[in-house]
């Protein structure tokens, strides 16, 4: 439903490398880094898997004018998951970096179809500590890390398991602390919508963001790579 906030239960898989369990010799080479990480061989992927609800605002469709094809927008407006690593005797809270964009768009494919479709997000996560062996640390460093998602939807809204929202890229993602350092890497991961929770809600809840309160809602600002991504320019 166009201009309507949805909720869904989510299921998110990560893998995961301490910075320290990284070669400094290939730190800046993401995209060896990644090679590195996923390599079962080198030992060094933690894999975390997250649950928990996200809520997400989809705006009014816009028309490509030489195209004619429908894309619309989306904002994520909550996000609260949840995981417990073994490795690192750790529960941890994932929820977002809301200073930054948390944005994408769904573009239809064919003119009167609403699916199969596409859909393509920025996002930044944001890491905290809830308690155990690394849960101070996570407090204290709050490390962030930007990414960019792409899935097939099958379903309106995606909330099955049907769509599966990927890693897009060749390149593990830093995850930095507020101080600049960096935590880890993430070498990939998926979001799964599982089940919708509750009905889909008319216009954007009460409890955000003004900018969200208005008949139409604009991109945030965007960085040109975020922009190139998102408006399938790349």
């Amino acid at each position: 439903m166009k201009g309507s906030t949805f909720t869904f239960h989510a299921l998110t898989r990560i893998w995961f490398a301490a910075g320290e369990r990284i070669p400094e010799q290939i730190k800046k080479d993401l995209a060896e880094v990644q090679a590195f990480i996923m390599n079962p061989q080198n030992r060094v992927a933690v894999e975390l898997v997250f649950a928990g609800p996200i809520s997400i605002y989809r705006g009014f469709p816009e028309v490509h004018p030489d195209t004619g094809l429908q894309s619309i927008p989306m904002h994520i407006i909550s996000m609260e998951e949840y995981g417990y690593s073994k490795e690192l005797d750790t529960t941890i809270r994932m929820t977002a970096e809301w200073e930054k964009p948390n944005f994408g768009y769904t573009y239809q494919l064919v003119k009167n179809l609403d699916v199969p479709a596409e859909a393509r997000m920025v996002m930044t996560l944001k890491f905290d500590g809830v308690h155990g062996r690394l849960a101070e640390v996570l407090k204290a460093g709050q490390p962030t890390m930007a990414k960019q998602l792409i899935a097939h939807i099958q379903s309106f809204p995606f909330t099955n398991g049907n769509t599966v929202f990927q890693h897009v890229g060749n390149e593990a993602r830093p995850i930095v602390t507020t101080k600049g350092a960096v935590f880890g890497y993430l070498a990939y991961g998926i979001m799964t919508p599982q089940y919708q929770l509750g009905p889909t809600h008319k216009g954007p809840p009460e409890n955000v963001t003004s900018h969200l309160k208005t008949d139409r809602i604009k991109a945030p600002n965007l960085t040109g790579k975020e922009s190139d991504f998102l408006l399938h320019r790349v």
